[in-house]
């Protein structure tokens, strides 16, 4: 929980490729909260045996739901710590403060008669396919948008007792 889930180069990066770092990166912290998903759900199985309690009991249940408390919080926490990463390698003034290069790449174009962010990613193109390939364009706040997604998305790599993702 204490790791994000994002990190960042001593130099600045091209959006794709720092989406592409940030989707490996996720990948495998995620493959390690799946490990711990097994460890739990062995160890859960393990001492219920040992306790010889019937899975449907009220007891037995309330110690699960115990359990699941504490994954969704280290959850949460996983999240919360990645968002407050994220903010610090965004935040002016940590900039200034920590002396931090830019995070990102960005590219200031014209393109279709607009001055847009990484304009180059689309090629220019005149009259109805301005609008079209446009529409396919990721803007910057779009980017960061999907990499708080990826963030929240750490809960579907846990499953509860019940089947049901946190």
């Amino acid at each position: 929980a204490a790791q994000p889930l994002v990190d960042r180069k001593n130099k600045p990066l091209p959006p794709a490729d720092f989406d592409e770092n940030l989707k490996k990166l996720a990948a495998s912290r995620t493959s390690i909260i799946q490990e711990h998903q097994e460890t739990i759900t062995k160890l859960l199985l393990e001492t219920n045996q040992a306790l010889k309690v019937n899975k449907g009991s009220p007891i037995w249940r309330a110690y699960v739901e115990y359990v699941q408390d504490h994954v969704r919080d280290g959850l949460a926490a996983t999240i919360s710590n990645s968002i407050k990463f994220l903010c610090d390698q965004l935040d002016p003034s940590n900039i200034d403060k920590t002396n931090l290069p830019p995070l990102l790449e960005i590219k200031l174009g014209l393109y279709a008669n607009d001055v847009l962010f990484n304009a180059d990613d689309a090629p220019a193109s005149n009259g109805v396919e301005d609008k079209i390939s446009r529409k396919g364009r990721r803007d910057v706040w779009q980017i960061v948008n999907d990499w708080m997604e990826d963030f929240f998305n750490v809960g579907n790599a846990m499953t509860r007792a019940d089947g049901s993702h946190y």
